[in-house]
């Protein structure tokens, strides 16, 4: 994609060092490696919402958040071999129930004033 690789693995060790309690200057470490430290942030940002639309169809899901999502982050990297093409299943019926249900919303329905009125002829009155 022509991004630069630093940013990304230093994203992802500050996520590491996260996991495991580990206490790291994320602006020191990217000017040790000569690199913005706010697009190491974005690139932090970009993971935390991969890992957290992972994790987000498990029956658990919605116990995970931005704020602790680091805690879950050992069991997305234990189990992602599993967790990633269920998550593809899962988006995809999602999807397919989002379409079923804006479609059943867009169907018209008559309305008591289109309807034919012929149940009255020949009353006068």
């Amino acid at each position: 994609t022509g991004r630069w690789w630093t940013h990304t693995v230093l994203a992802a060790f500050l996520i590491a060092a996260k996991a495991y309690h580990l206490i790291v200057n994320r602006q020191a470490l990217a000017d040790m490696f000569n690199v913005s430290g706010a697009t190491v942030q974005v690139r932090m940002a970009e993971m935390r919402e991969l890992m957290l639309s992972l994790l987000r169809p498990l029956p658990w899901g919605n116990m995970v958040t931005k704020d602790n999502f680091h805690a879950y982050v050992l069991f997305v990297v234990e189990y992602y071999d599993v967790m990633a093409p269920a998550a593809v299943q899962y988006h995809r019926c999602k999807r397919l129930a989002e379409d079923e249900q804006s479609a059943a919303a867009k169907v018209p329905r008559e309305s008591p004033l289109e309807l034919d009125d012929t149940s009255h002829a020949g009353e006068e009155g």
